[in-house]
């Protein structure tokens, strides 16, 4: 009795990550701020605000973010109402899924400062529609 209902939770959580389909959202930034690199040293930074497109994989476990040439590719996002994605290098995503508010930020660099290189560190307020 044991093993048919661990079979049937197994099912049936895979036909409900089975039922979220892919996604893609246009994501319009609206203000951004964070810290730059210069003269050795972190000087906080509002950056000028930039387009996102997000793509939500099929059980929505998984996306890509595209904007100003950088791909981020998420494996590991936690999706309910709110779709949370992380990377292991400091990258994230959050968007409430019902009202397409959301931000996006990367920090790995506050942790890695640069020997006279060009760096930054940001978190950016989105807004976002699906396509």
């Amino acid at each position: 009795m044991r093993i048919l209902w661990t079979c049937v939770l197994i099912l049936i959580s895979t036909l409900s990550a089975a039922a979220v389909p892919r996604q893609v959202w246009s994501c319009e930034g609206i203000n951004s701020t964070g810290f730059k690199w210069e003269d050795d040293n972190w000087e906080t930074f509002n950056f000028f605000p930039t387009n996102y497109l997000l793509t939500i994989g099929e059980g929505g476990t998984a996306a890509t973010v595209v904007f100003d040439g950088h791909q981020w590719s998420f494996s590991d996002c936690v999706h309910s109402n709110v779709l949370l994605c992380t990377s292991r290098v400091g990258n994230t995503l959050i968007m409430n899924l019902a009202t397409g508010q959301g931000a996006v930020s990367s920090i790995v660099a506050i942790a890695l400062p640069p020997d006279g290189d060009i760096a930054s560190s940001f978190i950016e307020r989105i807004q976002c529609s699906k396509v």
